[in-house]
């Protein structure tokens, strides 16, 4: 426990310090609740206050919008991660990494079509991102879609990704469900 509190702490330092950090999520399975508990409050508070003067003193800064919406993430306050992100957008619409870290804010609220318009745009600006892809197949799946979830899956494959294990089993599950009922 203390291990990955220092971990993240050291993250969040990161975010604050490095004028260039990429940061994103890396499935749309990841429980945020569990990673915000090991965070602590004052290391959490600290992030967002410092991004926020980041950004009132340069309101046209996209990357501390980013890095902000990032630590909500984190948190799991999606909604505000997502307000931040679109601000990012908004600043630099050719922001592929802030698309799709919006859409997994999308998919963890539930709202799956948003989802994958904003992975589809991160794979547009992006071809080769086999974590959109990845990504974009959970959301397919979650839609019932099984079809374009393997595909997504190929594609992640084909990118030199390597697929979340837990994503293959369950659309395997859910494709033989559904070719039963066939």
């Amino acid at each position: 426990m203390f291990c990955i509190r220092l971990l993240l702490t050291g993250i969040f330092a990161a975010i604050l310090a490095l004028p260039n950090v990429a940061c994103q999520s890396q499935s749309t399975t990841g429980s945020n609740s569990r990673v915000a508990a090991n965070i602590g409050d004052r290391q959490y508070y600290q992030a967002i206050a410092g991004l926020t003067t980041r950004i009132e003193n340069n309101p046209n800064d996209a990357d501390a919008y980013f890095r902000r919406g990032f630590v909500y993430s984190v948190g799991g306050h999606h909604n505000e991660a997502i307000k931040d992100y679109t601000a990012a957008i908004g600043i630099k619409a050719d922001f592929t990494v802030a698309y799709e870290n919006r859409a997994t804010g999308y998919y963890r609220l539930g709202r799956y079509d948003a989802a994958l318009a904003d992975y589809t745009t991160a794979i547009t600006l992006d071809p080769d991102y086999a974590i959109a892809y990845q990504n974009r197949a959970w959301a397919y799946y979650a839609l019932g879609d099984y079809e374009k979830a393997r595909a997504d899956i190929g594609k992640c494959r084909s990118h030199g990704g390597s697929p979340d294990d837990t994503l293959v089993e369950a659309l395997t599950k859910a494709s033989a469900r559904s070719r039963l009922r066939e």
